[in-house]
């Protein structure tokens, strides 16, 4: 083979897997110890630029009106690569709620 379709390979190959390596997962928990609310939060980014976040709510009845959330971030895990190949890793609070329940 040339050596000009070579080096296309090469940076072909290069450049998928920096990109494969690059990869992060993140998903905090939160929740609120007001209403008993709790949140689900996840971000995919490649190299530090997150490129795709999803955001999904769970509460327990009518927290009523005019409720502000006062979200508190009780669990956080990550991976990195590919299924978390290169590594992973997970923080929790003992407790659930800020107010120390669970």
């Amino acid at each position: 083979m040339p050596k000009r379709p070579w080096s296309i390979v090469w940076v072909t190959l290069s450049v998928l897997s920096l990109g494969a390596l690059g990869i992060q997962d993140r998903r905090d928990l939160y929740s609120c110890d007001l209403c008993r609310a709790r949140k689900v939060e996840r971000i995919h980014s490649v190299w530090g630029v997150p490129f795709e976040r999803s955001e999904r709510a769970e509460v327990d009845g009518d927290p009523g009106i005019g409720h502000r959330h006062d979200w508190w971030r009780y669990s956080s895990s990550f991976a990195y690569g590919p299924y978390g190949a290169l590594g992973r890793g997970w923080a929790c609070h003992t407790f659930r709620y800020k107010d120390r329940t669970n």
